[in-house]
């Protein structure tokens, strides 16, 4: 069992940190969508710096809903289909939010998450086992949350204050969903 947790923990920071790297060099829509920003904002540096904080979070966002949909296919405990259900629901709403701003603001965000090396969702369907997929996913949530805190921590460098106002709540939610995720480890274990 301790090894099984071990390798799990292991696949689950690479995912994270493979996924989520900084900037998101490795995911080529991503990165067009920045490409996009920055050549349609190129004579007004603060909108591009907001539509980058926008991209990056739309990046994120959209990787934790696409595993939170595969959660709540696969999950087995009751508790890990009700947090993937609730992480599920509430990054489709953020996701909402954020293609609503990016209208508004004629920011180009990515619509899906892929990278170069292989689509994180068959990554991560592909690497765990069924009886260990819960510990893995609540696992994955809790780091990916935090990987935001880490890359998204530049707010105040926000220009616009409608996208401002957003990234603050969206940071609290950050926050919120990262504690349900270290509660739910705890009873998942």
């Amino acid at each position: 069992m301790l090894k099984n947790i071990l390798i799990i923990s292991g696949l689950c920071s690479a995912l994270v940190f493979s996924s989520c790297n900084s900037k998101y060099k490795d995911d080529a829509q991503v990165e067009s969508t920045e490409e996009i920003n920055e050549a349609k904002f190129s004579h007004n540096d603060d909108k591009e710096d907001d539509a980058e904080f926008l991209v990056e979070a739309a990046g994120y966002n959209i990787m934790i809903l696409e595993i939170s949909e595969i959660a709540r296919k696969k999950a087995i405990s009751p508790r890990a289909q009700s947090l993937a259900k609730s992480m599920a629901t509430e990054h489709q709403m953020v996701k909402d939010q954020l293609s609503s701003i990016a209208r508004e603001k004629s920011i180009v965000l990515p619509v899906e998450y892929v990278s170069n090396e292989h689509n994180t969702k068959e990554k991560f369907m592909d690497m765990v086992p069924g009886e260990d997929f819960d510990e893995a996913y609540v696992e994955f949530i809790e780091d990916a949350h935090e990987k935001i805190k880490t890359e998204l921590d530049d707010i105040d460098e926000i220009n616009d204050s409608e996208i401002k106002t957003w990234a603050k709540s969206f940071i609290s939610k950050v926050e919120m969903h990262e504690e349900m995720a270290d509660e739910m480890e705890d009873k998942i274990d």
